[in-house]
């Protein structure tokens, strides 16, 4: 919420909701508006209680909370929407906070698994490159799911749009930075394993 963005009254803020719940798009982002500032300072009470949980993803938590329970109040209830989303965000954050561990950004062996995937726009790459490169396109293909493919090819700018960070993935998929950051480290994991498992059958091959 913005410096110029006022706290309605209770009554207005049921109004939204029931729009909301109709599927009014900016009725629903005005709800929203409404929950920030008081999900923004949970997110910082229990980054410093944590000691170490980002407040953006904490944020991030707590604004899903948020968003979740738009279709499931009930107007006719008598309870305040603040007050509702407050139990919700509350626990997700502390769930968020205190389960929190900090994790390596994509390692260089992640990036350089990635890197090997040749730019085919690019008429120098060397033929040995190219042909790695397609290698571990089959890779993906093979071993990777529909989302994974997708955050890898996001993260690393393989679907021809310039590679995106955590936290703008994170806002794409509508989940924390980390749980992205979880995802495409899986990824990169099962596909080094997938490499690691080629090259030895390869290997073995060449003895045999």
């Amino acid at each position: 919420m913005t410096g110029n963005t006022p706290f309605l009254p209770e009554h207005d803020v049921h109004e939204l909701i029931v729009r909301a719940q109709a599927g009014d798009r900016e009725a629903f982002a005005r709800v929203i508006e409404q929950v920030q500032p008081f999900v923004y300072k949970l997110a910082r009470q229990y980054a410093r209680r944590s000691g170490s949980a980002p407040v953006e993803d904490l944020v991030q938590v707590g604004l899903l909370a948020a968003v979740k329970s738009v279709p499931c109040f009930r107007t006719q209830a008598g309870v305040k929407f603040i007050s509702y989303v407050g139990v919700s965000a509350r626990r997700a954050i502390h769930r968020a906070a205190f389960g929190w561990k900090p994790l390596p950004q994509a390692g260089s062996d992640g990036s350089d698994l990635i890197r090997e995937l040749a730019d085919e726009r690019d008429g120098q790459t060397p033929a040995a490159d190219t042909e790695t490169a397609a290698e571990i396109r089959n890779l993906i293909a093979s071993h990777l799911g529909d989302r994974e493919r997708r955050l890898i090819g996001q993260r690393f700018g393989l679907d021809g749009a310039d590679p995106r960070t955590y936290a703008e993935l994170a806002v794409v998929t509508g989940t924390s930075r980390q749980n992205v950051q979880q995802l495409v480290e899986r990824a990169l994991r099962r596909l080094r394993t997938a490499m690691g498992t080629r090259d030895h059958f390869r290997s073995a091959s060449g003895d045999a």
